[in-house]
């Protein structure tokens, strides 16, 4: 198992904050780890459905760690080497507690919507639940 361990992958959290001139909550996304893994897609091909009344897919994978206790299902994973996010649906341990199976599904680019206002601030729909400030300034939903 441990040689097939030959990706790099990147677990991503979530970090709340305050805009410092207005006060108001900002999420940030930081990197929480970087760590050797493997990878396998439980579809072939892009799995292209009609999602909520648009184009779109879906695209599962697993992954497979070293155990470790500090990962959470709000992080999302990334290959080291790429741009796709994978959004974690769950987190199980083996019995021995070796290995951890991460199993994820890719954040479908569809679903990220961007808007630019005459200042050059960008705000997007990447978590479904409203608009948000993606540079220095306020989180709205």
């Amino acid at each position: 198992m441990v040689g097939e361990m030959r990706h790099r992958l990147q677990f991503w959290k979530t970090v709340k904050g305050r805009n410092e001139s207005t006060g108001e909550q900002k999420n940030t996304w930081v990197q929480h780890v970087e760590l050797w893994g493997k990878y396998e897609f439980l579809k072939s091909g892009s799995g292209e459905d009609e999602l909520g009344g648009r184009d779109g897919y879906e695209r599962n994978v697993v992954f497979t760690i070293r155990y470790r206790d500090d990962l959470i299902n709000e992080m999302y994973v990334k290959l080291s080497d790429q741009d796709e996010q994978y959004e974690i649906l769950s987190i199980l341990a083996d019995l021995k507690r070796n290995y951890l199976t991460i199993e994820a599904q890719q954040v479908n680019p569809a679903d990220i919507q961007n808007l630019s206002d005459a200042d050059g601030n960008e705000w997007n729909t990447g978590d479904n639940d409203g608009w948000q400030f993606t540079g220095d300034g306020p989180t709205g939903n």
